[in-house]
């Protein structure tokens, strides 16, 4: 991932950054899922029966990164100052 966007802005590593990680933990979350129900491992199987809670607990968290990230960037700036605030 390093050389494809090592020279973009920040808001283009965090975007692609993002939709990876969501998406590799979507991935993983439906292999997990699919796993503790059809698995013949009894072990591997209780294993991703326990794992699947935190995988959807990681894919909220980056999904509400997702939407910050995206809010951040669409929503109109505001600047502060000692006499008013600017848009």
């Amino acid at each position: 991932m390093r050389p494809k966007y090592e020279h973009s802005g920040g808001d283009t590593f965090d975007r692609h950054f993002i939709a990876m990680q969501t998406a590799s933990l979507q991935e993983t979350l439906d292999l997990a899922e699919a796993y503790a129900r059809i698995g013949d491992d009894f072990d591997l199987k209780e294993f991703t029966a326990v794992t699947v809670p935190k995988l959807k607990t990681q894919l909220d968290r980056i999904r509400e990164i997702e939407c910050r990230h995206t809010v951040r960037l669409t929503s109109p700036v505001s600047v502060v100052t000692d006499k008013a605030i600017i848009q």
